[in-house]
């Protein structure tokens, strides 16, 4: 499944650069409230860790919550899955999509990052408790990581299912928990490539959020859709070579 997905999710990009630029373009403007209060959080956060201060991850994990899970990226998610399954979709649809799943990516967004909250806040408590509480925080901190790559599947269920709110959840999660060996590794990829291509300025327009949604949306179609086939992406490097002889 790896080699697939790496193979297609290369070529979902080749094939569709030139919108991710105006997709980009519209996440970050039309977005500012939410990078403004995202972006606070995640100084917040960093301030805090810089200062030894272990709950400053959590400021960041919930700031990176209000980010990803929201309205602006549900919209990107709904052009881009028209992309990962080889069909025409316009840039154009982002802005129904935005209307159509505002709300509830929003009422996502704000449940995702209260959870984080919570469970950060909970394992603040239990460290204090001793051997016992050591245990229960080291449970409570797995969880509250799985929570997070759940979170990061999230939109691409919005756009690609259109499930009820607490459906949404049960798919993401369900997601994760049958797919640890693939989903957990992909998370820590996705977060050091959004890193890598956000710490420039050409690289957040070139790639940014709309590369991320890229790659998750490939990911989220080849563990969910049946129709999903290695037959569908039969280009090789040869074609990028040379591509008159494909």
């Amino acid at each position: 499944m790896v080699k697939v997905f790496l193979k297609k999710a290369f070529w979902n990009h080749y094939d569709h650069l030139g919108s991710l630029i105006p997709l980009n373009l519209l996440w970050m403007g039309v977005g500012l409230p939410w990078t403004f209060l995202g972006g606070v959080l995640v100084l917040t956060g960093g301030t805090a860790w810089a200062q030894g201060r272990a709950e400053g991850i959590v400021w960041i994990l919930a700031g990176l919550d209000l980010l990803w899970v929201s309205p602006p990226t549900a919209a990107l998610f709904s052009v881009v899955r028209g992309y990962v399954a080889y069909r025409p979709e316009r840039v154009g649809r982002w802005f129904g999509a935005l209307r159509r799943h505002f709300w509830r990516a929003q009422a996502l967004g704000i449940a995702v990052a209260l959870g984080t909250g919570v469970m950060g806040l909970g394992v603040g408590v239990y460290l204090r408790w001793g051997v016992v509480g050591m245990l229960l925080a080291g449970v409570l901190f797995w969880t509250l990581w799985l929570w997070n790559i759940a979170a990061l599947f999230l939109p691409a269920v919005l756009a690609f299912q259109n499930p009820p709110f607490v459906d949404a959840f049960r798919s993401s999660i369900g997601l994760v928990g049958g797919n640890p060996k693939f989903s957990i590794p992909f998370s820590l990829g996705v977060l050091l490539w959004s890193t890598l291509t956000g710490m420039t300025g050409i690289g957040l327009v070139v790639f940014g959020p709309a590369s991320a949604s890229m790659w998750v949306a490939t990911a989220f179609r080849e563990m969910t859709d049946p129709e999903a086939s290695p037959d569908e992406e039969l280009r090789g490097w040869r074609d990028i070579v040379r591509p008159w002889e494909g």
